[in-house]
């Protein structure tokens, strides 16, 4: 959907690339391209090219993070995320089969990616391996429950969790509560 982010509306204007570009943003009320009237037919569509893609193009839209990066490895596709400030998860090795660039660089996609054609075939394996050790339905109960024990485990110099305690206990408030009477009554 181009009208998401201004690097979409790049993507949409490359002419001469080898690979296929579908601007999802309707063209007439509807906001997204689950409001189209076409919907299923443009999902079946999308669902159709995605396997038999080598890269995927997942850039910034609403925000910085993008489903398309799963999509992507599901189908065994190198994911090409482009954003400044995405925070990918921890756990999968992102280098050996996501290609990372900044939106600046957005004109360098094509070129990057014939660079790294001959590789696409592995880095969609591992992309994919990486999906299923993470990201599969089986699996994404332990990852989000690992993260989580990982912040937990994280030294942080003033936990929220310390701040919440200091600023929702009941025996602070009342002890304030006393503290801002007595210095009304003198």
């Amino acid at each position: 959907m181009s009208r998401t982010h201004p690097v979409r509306e790049k993507i949409v204007r490359w002419r001469g690339t080898r690979g296929v570009i579908v601007d999802a943003s309707p063209q007439h009320e509807a906001r997204y391209w689950w409001e189209r009237p076409d919907k299923v037919r443009f999902f079946d569509s999308y669902r159709d090219i995605t396997p038999r893609s080598k890269f995927i193009l997942c850039p910034h839209g609403i925000s910085s993070s993008t489903i398309r990066v799963f999509e992507s490895m599901e189908v065994g596709a190198v994911p090409v995320i482009i954003a400044y400030d995405i925070e990918l998860p921890l756990g999968p090795d992102w280098e050996t089969f996501a290609l990372r660039v900044a939106e600046r660089d957005i004109d360098t996609v094509p070129r990057l990616i014939e660079r790294w054609e001959d590789r696409a075939g592995a880095m969609g394996s591992l992309a994919h391996q990486a999906w299923e050790r993470y990201f599969s339905p089986q699996a994404t109960f332990g990852s989000v429950a690992g993260w989580g024990l990982r912040l937990l485990a994280t030294p942080v110099k003033r936990p929220a969790a310390l701040w919440f305690e200091e600023h929702s206990n009941p025996r602070r408030w009342l002890a304030r509560l006393r503290r801002a009477k007595r210095s009304r009554s003198r």
